[in-house]
């Protein structure tokens, strides 16, 4: 199903998909002084929301982390040992927890925060290069072959 939208300035009808769509909502890169004088008006819009937020020092990534209620837990990292070190933050509003820890990983291990102290893991039987590696050693075996 899609929404449909009349620009008013044309007559052009904008189509937004809404079907699938796994994040809910999202604020990117909100100053923390904001977010922590805002903090009401911040639960007026995600209330207790769950998803993956993201803390940033300056424009680099420090943390990523994921989170069933997104206002409390980043709420937490005001006072804890990551305190002074982030300035920026960013919310993603995921309904579905059940995939939130799947692209929680992903995001980590592409991009390796400082804060973090893991990379997230994955199901070893999910991993690729083996079969990639059986597919090489059958191809050098042709070759010899041929």
């Amino acid at each position: 199903m899609k929404n449909h939208l009349k620009n008013k300035t044309s007559k052009k009808i904008i189509r937004h998909s809404v079907k699938g769509s796994l994040v809910k909502g999202y604020l990117e890169k909100k100053d923390r002084k904001g977010f922590e004088l805002l903090l009401p008006r911040y639960k007026e819009v995600i209330g207790d929301s769950s998803g993956i937020y993201a803390l940033y020092k300056d424009k680099k990534i420090y943390y990523v982390g994921i989170t069933e209620n997104l206002l409390w837990r980043v709420g937490r990292h005001t006072k804890d040992k990551h305190k002074n070190r982030w300035n920026k933050v960013s919310f993603f509003v995921i309904d579905k927890h059940r995939y939130s820890k799947d692209i929680e990983t992903v995001i980590l291990r592409i991009s390796g925060p400082r804060g973090n102290g893991t990379r997230g893991k994955l199901e070893k039987h999910y991993e690729l290069q083996d079969k990639l590696n059986k597919i090489r050693r059958e191809m050098k075996d042709l070759l010899k072959r041929v």
